[in-house]
């Protein structure tokens, strides 16, 4: 377990030696506060308003290119909770704490499930960069 403090930059070297990597954080998509979100990052992208870092870096970036250079994590998720208010400051909203027990289920059958997935033949293999030239 990593928790971020400073720029997502910092975690590539973490997150390039999991296999699995579940993200949780506050999610604003529009819905109703306190909704529990779960957004698997595959190959499609997501929309241009999931939160960045000053550096313009998110998550889903920070991921995209580890898989880049390692070829892990095969597996990632976003999972999250949305907010009431994004404004700095702001603390949790009663809606967001009563969301909370459901985010945490939901993370434990994530990792659970992530750990009883068997290891692929291929699974690691970059997608780019040195090791295909």
């Amino acid at each position: 377990m990593v928790e971020v403090h400073g720029g997502l930059i910092l975690q590539l070297g973490a997150v390039s030696r999991c296999r699995s990597v579940v993200c949780l954080d506050a999610v604003s998509v529009g819905d109703l506060p306190g909704t529990v979100h779960e957004l698997q990052l595959d190959d499609r992208p997501l929309p241009a308003r999931f939160a960045r870092d000053p550096h313009g870096l998110a998550f889903e970036d920070l991921v995209g290119l580890s898989r880049w250079l390692t070829g892990f994590p095969t597996s990632a998720v976003i999972l999250g909770v949305e907010p009431l208010s994004l404004e700095p400051g702001t603390g949790l909203s009663g809606p967001v704490i009563a969301g909370l027990d459901a985010l945490v289920l939901r993370a434990e059958a994530i990792v659970k499930r992530a750990l009883r997935r068997p290891v692929s033949a291929d699974e690691g293999s970059p997608h780019h960069g040195a090791a295909r030239r």
